[in-house]
């Protein structure tokens, strides 16, 4: 589904959710419209479809303002959207659990794996909050990029503002697209800033240019220049 439909079935699902659950479930409409008959009303998949967010925006305006008027569909309505919620939240700490678990194995590793040099792992901060998107690594770069060194083993990102919460993938990639190192880390506001912390261990790769991706799972992110000493 390209992003376009998302933006959209995301704006009426938001549009939906004020309308029909400002006071959600709203007692009155639990009870003020019993349509004993079920007249007009839609079957138990389109209620589901509805509750779940799986309609375009012209079906799901057309079935809101029956759902809004009969009492029988609300109360289903509620009950699934009640479920919908449930296991949004639910897949939400599936995935925090499962970042986190994958950050403290890789960093598990990186403390206790043999040591062939004598260079001290390191902590640094990298400030985004300014910087341009760039598309590839034949693009003229906006800014200067990125800097690092190998030794440095814990990255603090300071994303742009607007930055949505949750966890999110860390890639490093050659200039020519190949993936070369991953990790992952769960962004946070901190002091009113988007923060995401990863475990990275920057010693595997050799000096040279790259390309840092970040991106939630499953979505392309924005890419940033990168030259690692």
């Amino acid at each position: 589904m390209d992003s376009k439909i998302r933006q959209d079935k995301t704006r009426v699902s938001a549009s939906l959710d004020s309308r029909m659950l400002r006071r959600f479930p709203n007692p009155e409409l639990m009870e003020k419209f019993p349509n004993p008959e079920r007249i007009g009303c839609p079957s138990n998949e389109i209620l589901a479809n509805l509750a779940h967010h799986r309609m375009t925006p012209a079906e799901a305006e057309r079935w809101a303002e029956h759902v809004t008027t009969c009492s029988p569909c609300y109360r289903y309505f509620c009950q699934l959207r009640e479920e919908a919620l449930a296991l949004r939240r639910t897949r939400v700490l599936w995935q925090i659990a499962a970042s986190l678990l994958v950050a403290t194995s890789l960093l598990g590793w990186f403390l206790f794996r043999p040591r062939n040099d004598v260079r001290v792992a390191q902590s640094a901060t990298v400030d985004l909050r300014d910087r341009a998107l760039s598309r590839g690594i034949d693009t003229e770069p906006a800014q200067v990029p990125l800097e690092l060194t190998r030794n440095v083993s814990r990255i603090s990102f300071l994303l742009p503002p607007g930055t949505p919460e949750g966890p999110y993938e860390v890639d490093i990639e050659t200039p020519s697209g190949d993936l070369v190192l991953k990790t992952n880390g769960v962004a946070q506001l901190t002091n009113r800033v988007i923060e995401l912390r990863a475990s990275i261990n920057l010693s595997s790769l050799a000096p040279g240019t790259y390309l840092l991706e970040i991106h939630e799972q499953g979505f392309k992110g924005n890419s940033y220049h990168l030259i690692l000493k």
